[in-house]
């Protein structure tokens, strides 16, 4: 730089003094050097930045050479009904940066399952798959009484019973209890037999004095699924009898500190008891995967929670695939609330002055809800049940 500046001064002399015009390679060289970065790089001060992608969706998703379908931001994908749900690893194709869990993981498609997907700029987008079977073979249900014929070639069935649920209890009113469910995976049938089939109705709810009633068995040949119990009511003006929860394939629920009522075994839950002090709180009804909550002084008990047989019958029966929820237990008054019903078709109790009993759902074998304070609100009635046939 030194000589180049002392060559251009020189140069700068000799013009002035001759009167030439000052233009050369070095002028040039020096304006060009003047201009240029010190580490030899070009000028950028100018120049855009690279774009950085926003884009983060999922374009496939893969399991088992099975592709789901892709909403917005969910995925869904029906498998054989042999496929083990817990262990499945998934291919994932995007236009993010990265997807979290990533392709290639195994995971547990048992519940629905988040992946994210982080685009380049940071920013995510969330998707929920969900993983369900396809189930394979012939399903028939009966809603009420009849005879089927079994088919040429069938040696056994799948085959789920559910009876009819119990009437709920009225006046502090208790829940009724979920009918009874047996389910059998391999039931011995001959072709062409004719198999009786039973329904059993739901119980009627109570009416001040009486409980509520017990529901109707159900049956598929030599299997039988017991009614379930009706729910407790209170009666003050005859004797405490009606208190208790009736026995039944799951029980009632009781009132006044008295007892919930048994359930049958391997078919369902004793119902819960009730309460004795502030809002007298009936007990919930029983159901076939839980026993009834209790009732407690500001709150009626919850029903005993149902069964779920989505995975062999699919969710089309049911509460979803969930059958023998128990009814809730009312509350007379008060901040608290009535009993909830169980999952599986428990209908909720009442709230005194605020809301009446639910009915259990039909064709779940689901317990009424108690009904409340009012001798003339009456308890609901528990819903039918359903027999179920795969083969």
């Amino acid at each position: 730089m030194k000589h180049t500046i002392l060559h251009m001064w020189m140069l700068f002399s000799v013009g002035c003094f001759y009167g030439f015009p000052l233009e050369s390679e070095e002028t040039d060289t020096l304006i060009s050097t003047e201009n240029s970065n010190i580490d030899g790089g070009s000028d950028t001060s100018d120049q855009g930045t690279e774009d950085i992608s926003t884009e983060k969706d999922i374009t496939r998703f893969t399991i088992k050479g099975i592709d789901g379908v892709i909403g917005t931001n969910t995925i869904k994908l029906r498998v054989p009904d042999s496929t083990d749900l817990e262990a499945l690893v998934p291919t994932i194709v995007h236009t993010g940066a990265i997807v979290s869990p990533p392709s290639g993981v195994k995971n547990d498609f048992t519940n629905p399952v988040k992946y994210t997907v982080t685009a380049e700029d940071g920013s995510q987008k969330e998707y929920t798959v969900t993983v369900s079977v396809v189930l394979e073979g012939t399903i028939v249900a009966f809603n009420s009484n009849t005879e089927w014929t079994v088919p040429s070639g069938i040696a056994n069935v799948e085959v789920l019973v559910v009876a009819g649920g119990g009437g709920g209890g009225t006046y502090y009113g208790a829940g009724g209890g979920a009918g009874g469910v047996v389910y059998d995976a391999r039931y011995p049938v001959k072709p062409g037999a004719n198999i009786s089939v039973t329904v059993g109705s739901g119980g009627a709810g109570g009416h001040y004095p009486l409980s509520g009633s017990n529901g109707a068995k159900s049956s598929f040949g030599s299997l039988t699924a017991v009614g379930g119990g009706g729910g407790g009511s209170w009666d003050i003006d005859v004797s405490n009898e009606p208190w208790k929860g009736r026995n039944g394939g799951s029980g009632g629920g009781g009132v006044n500190n008295a007892g919930g009522g048994f359930g049958t075994f391997g078919q369902g839950n004793a119902g819960g008891d009730g309460a004795t002090t502030g809002s007298w709180g009936g007990g919930g009804g029983g159901g076939k995967n839980s026993a009834g909550g209790n009732g407690a002084p500001n709150a009626g008990g919850i029903g005993g929670q149902g069964q779920d047989y989505s995975a062999v019958f699919g969710v089309e029966y049911g509460a979803n695939g969930v059958f023998g929820g128990g009814g809730g237990g009312s509350l007379e008054a008060g901040a608290g609330a009535p009993g909830a019903g169980g999952s599986g078709g428990g209908g909720r109790g009442a709230k005194g002055g605020q809301s009446v009993s639910v009915a259990g759902t039909p064709n779940t074998g689901g317990g009424g809800g108690g009904g409340c304070s009012d001798k003339e609100d009456a308890g609901a009635s528990g819903g039918s049940g359903i027999v179920i046939v795969k083969y």
